[in-house]
């Protein structure tokens, strides 16, 4: 054998070698790499992508690391979203705009342009839906009837909050506390899952420009197997949200999580989660169910909230009866005597003008007055509502005496805030009683936000704190109020009348100048 014969030997030995020795460090790095990618039992994910955490939040460096850096270019450096996720094991997503899977039907597409053109040179905008015009017409018509039922009701609370806290600022800071970021957010969320025990249940997803404050969605891997459900919280973390404060952040998991969460788990429980037409209960997209759905949320929404006046369901009732009568522009300038913030008032005159694309064109999308209305049924009802049996599922208020006894009651989950019934009844009541909807006993009276029962029979009502129950105004008929909402319009545009089409509304015989 050769010199360069033993040379190349030896060299491709010592190679041999080598790549034996790199394989094997690679393979301990994959499995290092796999073992702490194993230890996570969920996943923190930004967008589209995902981030692995180690369990051991202190050996992390998070301020030189890319760890919460996504596609979608947010950055989020602060450790105690860290310390959530690690705590609760609770998966947080955060988007920079709403997912379109995840976009509703009536979700406007050319917000950001004709908001910007309407806002500040008046031009009448033109808006712009998800959904096809037929689909667009089929979910409107089921929401095209305005209710006025309520209409004065929820005219006197406006009217009380409005004499009481003149700057609508003012209102959401006494009633929800001063505005906080979405990792403060994160951290109280993950607080109140893990007080109701059910940290990990939902995944806690923020995007701005949501159609609303927030929503509970849900997808089922297995149609006939409801525990392969996963839920998730939605919450619009654009400046307009005014939950994003550090008591309305609670209230909102109030309304979201413990009413409309909780209902849903609970209804997957139920031998009738899919056979409701065989137990005669009515359809969960159904008009009733709506109402009792969110009318229980938005009484809920106020169980912790500093106030108990229900200001915002009242806003959005009212504003559905002034639209069914207003076009576009007259509704947003209408509305200004309540609500002085543009940016706010463009979100909700949207919200009800949902579905109509023609801004010189009255009508409501109603759906929204269901908060209002569901709210008052409730409470008109107060000692006769069974909570348990309402919480344990999809069911409407008037079907909870018929399944009462075919419910599964003892595994359900109950929110914090009802473990102790009779103090929730008596919140309740206290709401009913300070919006007017409630009639006091005798021995009642209000107190710092709470009813007080006193031994004496008599009560100065100079000093209650009680909204007006006007029996002639709450007796009128639907026309007679469309009446008075014309009168309403002509008085704010008889000075520009030469300037506006003329309307004529084909279910009555009114013709208004608009």
């Amino acid at each position: 054998m050769t010199k360069i014969d033993v040379g190349s030997k030896e060299s491709m030995t010592k190679l041999d070698r080598n790549v034996r020795k790199e394989i094997s460090d690679l393979k301990l790095n994959l499995k290092q790499k796999t073992d702490k990618r194993n230890s996570a039992k969920q996943k923190l994910k930004r967008s589209s992508s995902e981030s692995k955490l180690n369990r051991d939040a202190d050996s992390l460096d998070f301020a030189s690391s890319n760890l919460f850096k996504s596609k979608s270019s947010r950055l989020i450096d602060d450790t105690s979203l860290i310390k959530t996720y690690l705590k609760n094991q609770t998966p947080i997503r955060m988007y920079n705009s709403v997912p379109t899977q995840h976009m509703p039907p009536l979700h406007i597409t050319n917000q950001d342009e004709v908001k910007k053109k309407f806002i500040e040179q008046k031009i009448p905008p033109v808006l712009k839906f998800k959904a096809d015009e037929r689909s667009i017409k089929n979910i409107v018509n089921k929401h095209s009837k305005t209710n006025f039922e309520h209409f004065f009701k929820a005219k006197s609370i406006l009217d009380t909050v409005k004499s009481k806290y003149p700057n609508l600022i003012n209102y959401y800071e006494a009633n929800f506390g001063q505005k906080i970021t979405s990792i403060k957010c994160v951290d109280l969320i993950g607080k109140y899952l893990g007080e109701n025990k059910i940290s990990g249940d939902l995944t806690i997803s923020f995007a701005p420009g949501l159609t609303c404050s927030g929503r509970i969605t849900s997808y089922m891997q297995n149609k006939n197997d409801p525990s392969t459900r996963k839920f998730s919280i939605w919450i619009n973390d654009g400046e307009e949200n005014q939950f994003l404060r550090k008591d309305g952040i609670i209230s909102l998991c109030d309304h979201e999580i413990g009413t409309h969460y909780f209902r849903s788990y609970n209804d997957g429980l139920q031998i009738w989660f899919n056979e409701r037409k065989k137990f005669g209960l009515r359809t969960t997209n159904s008009v009733e169910l709506l109402q009792t759905e969110e009318g229980l949320a938005a009484l809920n929404t106020l169980i912790n909230a500093n106030l108990k006046y229900l200001f915002l369901p009242a806003l959005l009732y009212y504003m559905a009866c002034v639209a069914d009568r207003m076009t576009f522009e007259q509704l947003y300038n209408h509305m200004e005597k309540y609500i002085e913030i543009p940016e706010e008032r463009w979100k909700l005159v949207t919200r009800v003008k949902r579905g109509i694309s023609d801004p010189y064109k009255i009508g409501s999308y109603s759906r929204d007055q269901s908060y209002f209305h569901g709210a008052i049924d409730i409470l008109q009802n107060l000692d006769n509502v069974d909570f348990v049996t309402l919480m344990s599922g999809k069911i409407c208020l008037d079907e909870c005496d018929r399944i009462k006894r075919i419910a599964r009651v003892n595994s359900l989950k109950i929110p914090k805030f009802m473990k102790d019934m009779q103090s929730y009844k008596e919140k309740l009541r206290t709401i009913g009683i300070i919006n007017g909807i409630i009639e006091p006993k005798p021995n009642e009276k209000l107190k710092k936000g709470s009813v007080i029962v006193e031994k004496i029979s008599h009560i100065d009502k100079n000093q209650r704190e009680i909204l007006p129950i006007n029996f002639k105004e709450s007796s009128l008929t639907s026309i007679e109020i469309k009446r008075y909402i014309n009168r309403e319009i002509v008085s704010k545009t008889k000075n520009t009348v030469e300037h506006r089409p003329e309307v004529t509304d084909n279910n009555s015989s009114l013709c208004i100048i608009i």
